[in-house]
């Protein structure tokens, strides 16, 4: 496939643009808007993006959040005044092709992606991506690739380089989610290795813990734990009573669980005491502030009558003045008002003389305006005839398309039937499957229900059983346990070598009575471990009953999970039936599939013929339309000029009958010009002399207001020294109110005095002298409960492995210890197996830093060195260049960007700082290396078949780059690379300098220059050729014409 060249673009109502169309040569060339800031070029840029790519990226931030879409686009692209949504944009190319977006046209961008894309490119994934990074170079700072994040030029790098598949392929071989993936699974099986040597430590302690508890209980003794409860309730009272805490009403509790409570509760009450104590110390200040606000607070404070007073004698001198400026400002009313008469008197005379000499211009005016409305009427009267026949013609084609509407909704209607009665069958026919799978399970159920009642009623005899077992177990343990404490003692007693029983007082040979004592001490454990065969048999008896009941128990279940399914589908069927006879409105013997089908049929015929007349008459129609349009124009323009006619006669008309008018209502008999003129200069001598005692009156007035000034201001200081003495009481009122507050608040009565204070102190210290003696008593109680600790320690040890291996593991700790153990073999075979795997896919993966050094040198070098190349061909004072390098991590890319210096020197001793280029670098040069980058990434990565540059106002802001420099550069570009550009520049001269650059070397050049902003759109000039666009598009004409012809 050859390149592609833009050969028209068509902007509608978008942005500043009302109808914008400019044709190009489809060959390489220039395409220059000139314009001055604000006219549009930035817009006619954005509308060339939308077309392509159906967004504007500079916009993205400002009208969508986290991808939804925030303001939509008839809000900010739609031109203002304009229908919402009118807007649209075309682009048509040199081999046919076009690219129309609107409201309604929308082309994929798999669409686009296949016109602009060379052949074998592969998928391209975010055409907006590409293009911003090889064709379009905006005016605004974010626009450009170097003040984007590093993540975001890494994403715009890698999809024209060609390298996104093989990032795509590197990612999800050692991604971050497979990654993940494999260090949870290495972790959660490490954790359950973990979980299970903990459960061994645990039980191993656990074991060792009892047999020490066990071991200290037989050799200790102490208080029982009834008189440690009696003790404590008699120290929790009184810790109640003196720190005035709420009683707790807690029964059930143990010995060791209410000398814990006390503890807490006497650690609350001595805090609160303490508090107490603190609080009363501060109550001091509080006294001594109470009684200073106290005295300020009085009624009858001296400062307080003294500005009263003072303020009565500045009312009374300022009511003296005022009434003296009143009587003077009357006066000076007064005389306005006679002022004001002989004005109007002399207006009125010249207004009547006025319009004396106005009646006979009025006369021909009218006669004019008369006949100019007389024609447009009739001109009117012939356009609404017009209008008249194609609204028959127009309502004619609106009536036939109203019934193809009327009868596609019907049709509609039947093939959603036609679709309901497909899935009915379908329900009907799974509802069936569904009732057979229940009756199967009841029936399985009955067979099976003897056995289960059966088993239910062995396992209810023989937990009775085992229960009773277990009580006599306990009893015989509880008296085995007291024979052998009882004989253990009196053997402690007795020596090897004793001859007498310290008992019976019986002799026995040396030796033997010492035997005798061993043997009668071990002689109880014989019953207990008769009755524990007997409980361990009856605990296996139950498990297998249990187990049996479990394994018939989910046939029992069964047909009660079936039996909603079943329903389901029945009542889905029947709901699904009931609808589709209700659409069909069919009643219970009507075959439902055969009518629908039916219908469906007759339907689509009908739609199809509605179609037929609607076609048929669809070309008068749009004839009629255009009539319509032309004829609707011609009446709103004729009816502007009629009624701007018949306003400027009525206007006329009015003038003559008001002039009249006045002339009768100002009541000068017959008057004549002359008349008036005398009558004015009487008029004008009487207005001179009252014009001057106003003066005089005037004067007198503004004497009374100085001397009033004064005694206001005097007033106003009166007013604010009693509001502050008002304000002073007020406040002193409400701090001993606050203060008074504050001492009840410490739970004292009264007013803050001396002498309860120091009383309610006396008693705070006495109550924490109280409760430190109580600790003291709650010390020694605790220190006599040793054995409740430990007994209750026993309980909570058996209590965690019950509760860790169950009464199996209670009984036998032995075997439940040897079934942990056979469970971490396994685990750790696991373990292995994963660790292998991830082993083996790091070590594959280690080859990925060579690949890192290949793309810099295959894929990042070429582009390095293109941008240092245009760089040195534009920049007045090159300096530095921006460069790229790409780190590779196992799960990741790291993209940065590198300064390199022109100096070998500075570049040498400047190259190992990491300093990002936006921190070195001025706006300017950033801008320049931003408009390399374009063009060296445009030049060495081709994709696209469309080689073209779109470069928004690129020497505006930007004093680097040289502009005799830039143009060739640019004209090397369309003449060498067959590059097609398209550019906007803000100055006049600087557009006719580019466009004599390329008159002079032979290339095309159309310019379009936008002139001014208008309510219809921008106003533009037509676009103008040089000698070059002009033969390519004669050229192209030409060969339409051929091949038409």
């Amino acid at each position: 496939m050859n390149d592609v060249y833009l050969s028209s673009i068509n902007i509608e109502d978008f942005r500043t643009f009302g109808e914008f169309s400019v044709e190009l040569p489809a060959a390489p060339g220039l395409l220059l808007l000139t314009g001055t800031n604000g006219l549009g070029k930035s817009s006619f840029f954005d509308a060339i993006e939308w077309a392509l790519t159906g967004n504007i990226r500079r916009f993205t931030p400002y009208v969508s959040r986290q991808g939804n879409t925030v303001i939509p686009d008839r809000d900010y692209l739609t031109r203002n005044g304009a229908d919402p949504d009118s807007h649209a944009v075309t682009l048509q190319f040199s081999e046919g092709e076009s690219i129309r977006r609107s409201a309604s046209q929308k082309p994929s961008a798999a669409e686009v992606a296949a016109l602009l894309a060379r052949p074998g490119r592969g998928q391209i994934t975010d055409l907006g991506t590409h293009l911003a990074m090889t064709h379009f170079l905006g005016q605004a700072e974010r626009q450009r690739f170097t003040s984007r994040e590093s993540d975001d030029q890494w994403a715009a790098l890698k999809g024209p380089s060609g390298v996104d598949r093989l990032e795509l392929i590197r990612t999800r071989l050692r991604g971050r989610s497979t990654t993940i993936a494999f260090n949870n699974r290495v972790k959660a099986e490490q954790a359950r290795i973990a979980d299970i040597e903990k459960e061994i430590a645990d039980w191993q302690g656990w074991q060792a813990r009892l047999e020490r508890l066990r071991t200290a209980v037989r050799a200790g003794g102490g208080l029982s734990e009834g008189d440690v409860l009696s003790g404590a309730r008699v120290i929790e009272a009184e810790i109640v009573s003196i720190a005035g805490l709420k009683p707790a009403g807690i029964s059930g509790e143990t010995a060791s669980q209410l000398l814990a409570r006390l503890a807490g509760l006497l650690d609350t009450g001595t805090k609160q005491v303490s508090e107490r104590v603190a609080r009363l110390t501060g109550a001091s200040a509080l006294i001594e502030r109470y009684q200073l606000q106290a005295g300020l607070a009085r009624e009858d404070s001296p400062n307080l009558l003294g500005a009263r007073q003072q303020l009565d004698d500045a009312r009374k001198a300022t009511a003296d003045a005022q009434a003296r400026v009143t009587n003077s400002n009357g006066a000076v009313t007064a005389q306005s008002e006679v002022l004001t008469s002989a004005g109007a008197e002399i207006g009125r005379l010249e207004a009547a003389r006025a319009d004396l000499v106005g009646q006979d211009e009025l006369t021909t005016m009218i006669e004019a305006a008369r006949a100019e409305l007389n024609a447009h009427t009739t001109a009117l009267d012939e356009q609404r005839r017009l209008l008249s026949e194609a609204d028959g013609i127009i309502s004619a084609h609106a009536a036939a398309a109203a019934e193809e509407a009327r009868l596609q909704s019907i049709a509609a209607q039947t093939r959603a039937d036609l679709d309901m009665s497909s899935r009915l069958a379908e329900l009907i026919a799974y509802a069936r499957d569904r009732q057979a799978e229940l009756s199967e399970a009841v029936s399985a159920a009955a067979e099976v229900k003897g056995n289960y009642d059966a088993a239910v009623d062995r396992r209810q005899r023989l937990s009775v059983s085992i229960g009773e077992q277990r009580a006599e177990l306990a009893e015989a343990e509880r008296h085995a346990s007291a024979i052998t404490a009882a004989v253990a003692a009196i053997a402690s007693h007795i020596h090897e070598d004793d001859e007498t029983c310290p008992v019976c007082q019986a002799n026995y040979p040396a030796g033997e009575l010492k035997l005798l004592a061993n043997e009668a001490a071990r002689s109880g454990n014989a019953r207990v471990a008769e009755i524990t065969g007997r409980v361990e048999d009856l605990a296996v008896q139950i498990a297998v009953v249990t187990q049996r009941i479990d394994e018939i128990s989910p046939t029992l279940a069964r047909p009660t999970s079936l039996e909603p399914d079943a329903s389901r589908a029945r009542q889905a069927a029947s709901d699904l039936a009931a609808a589709l006879r209700q659409s069909l409105k069919a009643d219970d013997r009507d075959d439902l599939a055969s009518l629908a089908v039916s219908r469906d049929t007759a339907a689509q015929s009908q739609l199809a013929d509605a179609r037929g007349r609607v076609v048929a008459q669809l070309p008068t129609a749009l004839a009629a339309e255009q009539r319509r349009a032309t004829a609707t124009t011609e009446i709103v323009q004729l009816t502007n000029r009629a009624t701007a006619a018949t306003t400027r006669l009525n206007r006329l008309v009015a003038e003559g009958r008001d002039g009249r008018e006045r002339i009768a209502a100002r009541g000068i008999p017959t008057p004549t010009v002359d008349e008036i003129g005398k009558l004015l200069a009487t008029r004008r001598g009487e207005l001179e002399a009252a014009r001057k005692r106003l003066g005089e009156l005037e004067g007198d007035a503004a004497a009374a207001l100085a001397a009033l000034k004064p005694l206001e201001l005097q007033l106003v200081a009166r007013e604010t020294e009693l509001a502050n003495a008002e304000s002073a009481q007020n406040n002193a009122v409400q701090a001993t109110q606050e203060l008074t507050r504050q001492w009840i608040t410490l739970g004292l009565a009264g007013t803050p005095n001396r002498a309860t204070l120091e009383a309610a102190q006396s008693a705070a210290e006495k109550a924490a002298t109280d409760l430190a003696l109580l600790g003291n008593a709650l010390k020694g109680l605790s220190s006599l409960t040793q054995d409740l600790l430990l007994e209750e320690e026993m309980a909570t040890v058996l209590a965690q492995m019950l509760a860790a291996g169950g009464d199996d593991g209670v009984n036998d700790p032995d075997a439940y210890l040897k079934t942990l153990q056979s469970r971490l073999q396994p685990a750790r075979v696991a373990l292995k197996l994963s660790q292998d795997a991830q082993d083996a896919i790091n070590k594959y993966t280690v080859t990925l830093g060579e690949r890192a050094e290949e793309y810099n040198r295959e894929v990042l070098q070429p582009l390095n060195e293109r941008i240092l190349e245009f760089n040195a061909a534009m920049l007045s004072t090159p300096g530095a260049s921006v460069q790229f390098k790409a780190n590779k991590r196992v799960d990741r890319t790291d993209f940065e960007m590198q300064l390199e210096y022109d100096d070998q020197i500075e570049n040498s001793l400047l190259s190992g700082r990491k300093v990002p280029p936006q921190v070195v670098l001025s706006e300017g040069q950033l801008a320049a290396n931003g408009f390399s980058i374009l063009c060296a990434a445009s030049t060495a990565y081709r994709w696209s078949r469309w080689r073209a540059l779109l470069l928004d106002d690129p020497l505006q802001h930007n004093d680097i780059i040289h502009t005799a420099a830039f143009v060739d550069v640019m004209r090397n570009l369309v003449e060498l690379e067959g590059y097609q550009l398209i550019m906007s520049s803000h100055d006049r001269a600087e557009s006719d300098f580019i466009a004599r650059k390329f008159d002079a070397a032979g290339l095309a050049c159309t310019r379009v220059l936008l002139t001014a902003p208008a309510e219809t759109g921008v106003v533009y000039d037509p676009p103008s050729f040089n000698v070059a666009a002009g033969r390519a598009l004669s050229a192209r004409t030409g060969a339409a014409s051929a091949t038409s012809a």
